[in-house]
């Protein structure tokens, strides 16, 4: 993570887009590599409400993490494997899904079968 870009922070190195390929497999989302593709396919994503919404809620946990393990190398000196950041992404994205549960219950049952098939 050198450069300073965002197309190469958000997926162009290979340590994020690790990260990312990881999370958006689990979703249910195919992922291209350019962020403005990306961008695209989620926004045009024509799949079931709880699917489209699985894949959002790993996006936006994902593009939170990242930025977060950037500036922990820049401001702090901290370097984590993918793995911990997935691990980190896969707990907000449950932690998210719990939430929904208050308002919708079925709907959160199905996102939590999905994330944890």
């Amino acid at each position: 993570m050198v450069s300073k870009s965002r197309d190469h922070l958000y997926f162009s190195c290979s340590y994020t887009w690790e990260i990312w390929y990881s999370v958006a497999g689990r979703s249910g989302f195919s992922s291209p590599r350019v962020w403005n593709e990306i961008l695209r396919d989620l926004q045009k994503l024509k799949t079931p409400t709880n699917t489209r919404l699985l894949a959002l809620l790993a996006w936006q946990a994902s593009i939170y993490c990242i930025w977060a393990e950037r500036n922990a190398r820049l401001h702090r000196s901290r370097f984590r494997p993918p793995s911990a950041i997935v691990k980190e992404i896969h707990t907000i994205v449950k932690l998210r899904i719990a939430s929904i549960r208050i308002d919708d219950p079925h709907l959160a049952s199905v996102l939590f079968q999905a994330w944890v098939s």
